[in-house]
């Protein structure tokens, strides 16, 4: 039996789903195995599962991203001003965030929006109502090689979901030398900490102009 919990699960106000999590905790009693993809992934699914943490064990990622990005060849320039977002467009992943600091930065800037979901259309007009929609393109959904090219040629990338369990677009991000822009809560923090160069936080209350502030270092 394998349940996944994603990152939405685990916030606190979550946790008080009490017929849910007692359900959930007795499955995970009779599993043989409880595996989490981040320390903080671990911890936050010890408490919703009533399990000492040293029983949920953190399980290494396997990806293919360098082999995308190795097979590109000849790689694109980076882009100064150009800043990155890939993942779904959802309510959790707060792209609204990024869009409201964007509207704060240079009008040399561009964002660059990788990915679809339920909150592409209310972005879109987000965009229209802050007068950045000339400069933030909606790419949509798109292939891995494609997605390789695009962290390539970006020179940041900024996620900001204050939940994220692990978040793969971070290894992405720093394996193709962006910058990055994210909160200082979540599971990708494990390993952006060692990386104090490259990566500039940002409180999970998100403010937009600490956000903008965060972009322009």
């Amino acid at each position: 039996v394998v349940q996944e919990i994603h990152a939405w699960r685990l916030r606190p106000h979550r946790l008080s789903n009490y017929m849910y999590n007692k359900a959930l905790a007795v499955a995970a009693r009779c599993a043989d195995r409880i595996v989490a993809n981040s320390d903080y992934t671990a911890l936050l699914s010890g408490i919703l599962l009533e399990l000492p943490v040293n029983q949920v064990q953190h399980l290494a990622l396997g990806y293919d991203f360098i082999e995308q990005l190795t097979s590109l060849g000849q790689k694109p320039p980076k882009c100064r001003g150009q800043i990155l977002y890939v993942g779904r467009l959802v309510p959790d992943k707060r792209v609204d965030y990024v869009l409201k600091a964007f509207a704060l930065l240079s009008a040399y800037t561009v964002l660059t929006i990788v990915g679809d979901g339920p909150e592409r259309q209310a972005l879109e007009k987000l965009a229209m109502q802050l007068d950045v929609a000339d400069r933030v393109i909606f790419a949509g959904a798109r292939e891995p090689g494609e997605v390789a090219r695009y962290y390539l040629s970006a020179d940041i990338f900024i996620s900001l979901a204050p939940h994220e369990a692990f978040g793969i677009v971070f290894l992405e991000a720093l394996a193709a030398n962006c910058k990055i822009v994210c909160p200082r809560t979540g599971g990708q923090m494990e390993v952006l900490g060692e990386f104090p160069e490259r990566v500039y936080t940002v409180s999970a209350t998100l403010d937009e102009k600490e956000i903008a502030c965060a972009v322009k270092q």
